[in-house]
């Protein structure tokens, strides 16, 4: 060889051990490489990493060393040593077995060099034994909670900034009638909603994630099953967010379909049930104006007031209104037991007729709580002759001994009856009864029930209907 070659070649190996020699002090391991694989060179970080001197090492096979334990594919992959000059490869990461046995885990960039003197590859090798232990950790906290959102009996579903399903449970799939497989990656809207309820549902979602909404509650919407027939579902959604970025919602949901559809029910049974005892209290209007035109009237006019004093008060209309509504209208319905010349005749009674009158209250009670109508409505019945100091009848009750309900009643009947004609007096006219209510508030009449039905006639201008 011509003495100018062999001067070039000294050179190239100096300058290598020198840069060789310059790397044992790097912060990192890094080794060296020939196209076959076989190490030409390491520092003194991978003898800390391996646990062999680089004597140990240097000359050995890498392919076939057996420091690395993953596969013959992930191995070769950070042996290539073909291309031009800086094709890189990786970072891949594999375990590395070390002298004494024990393993870790690395993470190995490789860069290829071309030179004179043969290609080389170049390894830089890092230690990730701490971050996979992490995300071992964590991914066991993520399959334990996989764990959980399959066993919960709520339908769990995940969606994704798009809209796709990345994560959903047992229980969802089962209502949806679908295989996990087949559930996940398609779009939430287009594929499980019914269209009539998708341009609702996409705002909803796409105001959660611009953040106008965190978390949602008691959002009902149906979803579409495999087998034709859709589920009402009452979600829960909240907001998923990563690095103060929203990235999903996280859906809840209860399937609340049976449920509902017995509510439906129920609320068609309470209809046929209010229906029917309206028409019972039809009947025994229409009774009672056989006996006595004038009772019959007076019991519509004093359903008037009756109602108009129950909702001045602020009383709920689907319960306590309507009972006051049903009480008032057959309030007299005892005095059918009542002769009508006792009724009508003008001048003074009798004791005994008296009496009889008296136990008109007592009587419908009896008519009532056999019709098995709701309650308090035979007992307001019973009670709406009572008064607060204990002077009325049939029972000589007293303050809150009386039901609120038959305390409207003793009002709007005294108004009622004063202010309104019989055959045995002419009226006494409306101011008279006010004045009467008036002057008994808080003795003889319930003061609230009082000062709501002077607001009504002197300020709201109420008026008994013809």
């Amino acid at each position: 060889m011509p003495p100018s070659r062999n001067k070039a070649d000294e050179v190239l190996r100096q300058a290598r051990e020198a840069l060789w020699a310059g790397l044992d002090y790097a912060p990192g391991a890094i080794y060296v490489t020939d196209v076959s694989g076989v190490l030409l060179y390491c520092n003194r970080k991978v003898e800390e990493l391996t646990g062999y001197k680089k004597e140990e090492l240097i000359g050995t096979p890498l392919l076939t060393s057996g420091l690395l334990a993953e596969t013959q594919e992930a191995r070769t992959r950070i042996l290539q040593a073909s291309g031009a000059t800086g094709e890189t490869s990786g970072p891949d990461e594999m375990r590395l077995t070390r002298k004494d046995g024990s393993t870790l885990w690395v993470e190995i960039n490789t860069t290829h060099v071309t030179q004179p003197g043969g290609d080389v590859t170049i390894g830089f090798v890092r230690d990730v034994s701490a971050r996979k232990q992490t995300e071992r950790a964590l991914e066991a906290e993520r399959d334990r909670f996989r764990g959980y959102l399959h066993i919960t009996g709520s339908a769990i579903v995940l969606l994704d900034a798009e809209g796709r399903v990345g994560l959903v449970n047992h229980r969802a799939c089962a209502i949806l009638g679908y295989p996990q497989k087949e559930i996940l990656g398609k779009s939430w809207f287009d594929s499980f909603i019914p269209e009539r309820f998708r341009d609702e549902l996409r705002d909803v979602f796409d105001r959660q994630m611009r953040g106008e909404a965190e978390t949602l509650e008691n959002l009902e919407n149906p979803v579409a099953t495999s087998y034709g027939e859709e589920r009402l579902i009452a979600w829960r959604t909240t907001v998923l967010r990563e690095g103060g970025k929203t990235v999903g919602v996280l859906c809840s949901g209860e399937d609340v379909t049976e449920s509902r559809r017995a509510q439906e029910q129920l609320e068609l049974s309470r209809r046929r049930i209010e229906h029917m005892l309206k028409g019972m209290i039809v009947v025994i209007e229409r009774m009672t104006e056989m006996k006595d035109a004038y009772t019959s009237g007076h019991q519509q006019r004093v359903a008037e007031l009756s109602t108009a004093i129950a909702r001045q008060l602020g009383l709920p209309e689907e319960t306590c209104v309507s009972l006051v509504d049903m009480a008032a209208r057959v309030h007299d319905i005892g005095k059918i037991a009542v002769p009508a010349e006792i009724l009508t005749r003008p001048g003074k009674l009798r004791d005994v007729e008296v009496a009889l009158i008296k136990a008109h209250p007592l009587v419908g009670y009896e008519i009532l709580k056999s019709a098995d109508l709701p309650y308090p409505v035979a007992e307001a019945v019973l009670q709406h002759h009572e008064r607060l100091d204990g002077s009325g009848y049939p029972q000589g009750l007293s303050g809150y001994g009386i039901l609120p309900e038959a305390q409207i009643l003793v009002v709007a009947d005294v108004v009622e009856t004063m202010s309104s004609h019989r055959p045995y007096r002419a009226s006494l006219g409306i101011e008279a009864a006010l004045e009467e209510i008036s002057r008994g508030s808080g003795t003889l009449y319930d003061s609230d029930v009082v000062a709501a039905c002077l607001e009504l006639f002197r300020r709201q201008g109420f008026t008994f209907s013809d």
